[in-house]
């Protein structure tokens, strides 16, 4: 894919606010600079996206998910959010391909869905 295409993504996501959901619920102005900062290289970005997807698995073996367990994961996928929107400001610093720019939009909706079916979970106990 091209450049035409990273465009594309980027004028499509860069203003929707359902990419910034956890990261404007769980942190101030100067926390969500301060993750911002720290995401510099793509590892950094994999680091986010491992730390949710580790959560994710604990929370749903549990057969009720502790509220704290429950806020941290919504505080990771705020992180995410801020990476992956460094990602879309920044995307020449992080050589990802459109398919790649892609692949973590769609994966930050699919973790919308699996907090979405934990928090479900914690209510019917």
């Amino acid at each position: 894919m091209s450049n035409q295409k990273i465009k594309e993504i980027i004028d499509k996501y860069i203003v929707d606010e359902r990419i910034r959901g956890y990261s404007n619920k769980h942190f101030n102005h100067l926390e969500r600079n301060k993750v911002y900062t720290s995401i510099d290289t793509k590892e950094d970005v994999m680091c986010a996206n491992n730390r949710v997807k580790n959560m994710i698995e604990s929370c749903s073996n549990e057969q009720s998910p502790d509220p704290e367990d429950i806020i941290d994961l919504e505080k990771y996928i705020g992180e995410y959010e801020i990476a992956v929107s460094k990602v879309l400001k920044c995307y020449t610093n992080f050589d990802y391909t459109a398919e790649e720019i892609q692949d973590k939009i769609d994966e930050m909706f699919y973790f919308y869905s699996q907090i979405d079916k934990i928090k479900r979970k914690k209510l019917m106990f």
